[in-house]
């Protein structure tokens, strides 16, 4: 072989070896890169993904296979070190005894408790009095319960798809809040969990109740002050352009080029603002900021007593007027709530879960609380019952109580107020239940 042609095959084997080393020292430096670019990562990174956690999961047990040190903090929740892992907390009914008068006649004067942790949530109200006792509905699961898949799975019930989220999510809220607690307690099985507050892949914080969506966005495109959320207040600056709301029909909606479109197509081009009221469906509560024990006086109905209300009474054949002692006992309360409309009130809106809940059919007439009210002191007076009954009307409300007494402390009342409690009547064929804790009143006198 010529000398040229081996020198050419050295040259030859010399950049194949040049050019396949090159090639694994840079395939090398790409993996040496990748593998430091993994641990920077890991480095960053809070948790170590083992399981692939969705919407779908909802026990926090998977979650804490991603996420240990915060399922930890879950946990603890049910050491209940305040309350040294009770059956049930401590009543604030025992701890602050006004707070039957306040909540008479609502459920809450029958078991308020102290709050616990996350795991105890929904337990806590399986074994309430209010649950057990009172016709409750499915709204309750809102804030007791994780409720987004069982809100999921009617929304897609209902003809809506994945592809419409959130539409999908508040259908099967309007579905679920309307249900009695019972059936819909079926389609939950745990308290409030990670899934929540917490997006599955990252943890990242979020909100995820429907109603509160609902409300905050109402919140912020009212002219409500809000001088203690500020992000509201910036938003509002942010999108001045867009607070108009516009009725249609008996909604309003709240999207500005949404109601623009609508307008076009029905012909009418008119803006409207609207405010909403945040007190729609209030009642009275303590006031958190006192100190305990320095409550503000109790309005009674002895503070309603002034010519009008009195002018209401004086013709009533029961009235407790012409009780001679200075307390009685509340046992029934009828609130003067008027005719219902022929619309049914939308289920978003808060008195059409109350209806829907605990109050008569759209379209009927509620009978007149004056009437009620003398029906039933006359079925306490039948000589079966043998009570001493009385009457007494102001604006809002027919009462109905029982007796004379010395005081609130009267041992004769106190007798009396286990007696009545909860106790159920037949009046014009239909069964009326007493107040499960009737509460002690001053007499009414006139001034």
């Amino acid at each position: 072989m010529p000398a040229t042609s081996t020198q050419t095959l050295a040259r030859t084997v010399i950049y194949a070896a040049l050019i396949i080393v090159t090639a694994g020292l840079t395939v090398a430096m790409l993996l040496l890169w990748q593998n430091i670019a993994e641990r920077k990562e890991e480095a960053r990174q809070l948790h170590f993904r083992l399981v692939e956690l969705t919407e779908d999961i909802v026990d926090p047990a998977e979650w804490g296979k991603n996420f240990p040190r915060q399922y930890d903090g879950y946990r603890r929740t049910v050491e209940d070190t305040r309350h040294g892992g009770s059956e049930a907390p401590p009543s604030r009914l025992e701890k602050d005894p006004l707070l039957k008068l306040i909540y008479a006649g609502h459920p809450f004067a029958v078991d308020f408790r102290e709050a616990r942790g996350h795991a105890y949530m929904l337990r806590d109200q399986d074994v309430s009095e209010r649950t057990k006792r009172f016709p409750q509905p499915g709204s309750c699961l809102h804030c007791h319960s994780t409720p987004l898949q069982a809100y999921r799975q009617h929304g897609r019930q209902a003809g809506i798809g994945d592809d419409r989220p959130w539409e999908q999510l508040i259908k099967g809220f309007e579905i679920l809040s309307t249900m009695p607690y019972e059936r819909a307690r079926a389609f939950v099985s745990h308290p409030v969990a990670c899934v929540d507050c917490h997006e599955p892949r990252t943890a990242q914080l979020r909100v995820t109740r429907p109603a509160f969506l609902i409300g905050i966005r109402q919140l912020a495109r009212s002219q409500a002050p809000v001088p203690h959320l500020p992000s509201i207040a910036k938003w509002r600056q942010e999108h001045q352009a867009h607070l108009q709301s516009v009725p249609l029909g008996k909604y309003f909606i709240f999207d500005a080029q949404h109601a623009k479109n609508s307008l076009k197509q029905k012909g009418q081009i008119e803006y409207q603002h609207a405010d909403n009221n945040p007190f729609v469906t209030a009642f009275v509560c303590p006031n958190p900021l006192t100190k305990q024990g320095t409550a503000a006086p109790v309005r009674t109905a002895a503070a309603d007593s002034d010519t009008d209300t009195h002018q209401l009474n004086q013709s009533e054949l029961y009235s407790l007027l012409r009780c001679n002692k200075p307390w009685t006992l509340v046992v029934k309360v009828y609130p003067r709530t008027g005719m219902l409309g022929n619309e049914k009130p939308s289920v978003l809106a808060p008195e059409g879960l109350f209806r829907s809940a605990f109050g008569p059919k759209p379209g009927v007439k509620e009978r007149d609380a004056t009437e009620l009210a003398r029906q039933l002191a006359t079925a306490l007076r039948r000589p079966d019952k043998g009570l001493d009954a009385y009457v007494y009307h102001t604006r809002n409300s027919s009462m109905v109580t029982v007796g004379g007494f010395n005081s609130p402390s009267d041992p004769e009342l106190m007798k009396y107020q286990r007696l009545l409690s909860g106790m159920k009547l037949l009046v014009q064929g239909e069964t009326i239940e007493l107040m499960a804790q009737p509460t002690p009143m001053p007499v009414p006198r006139t001034r």
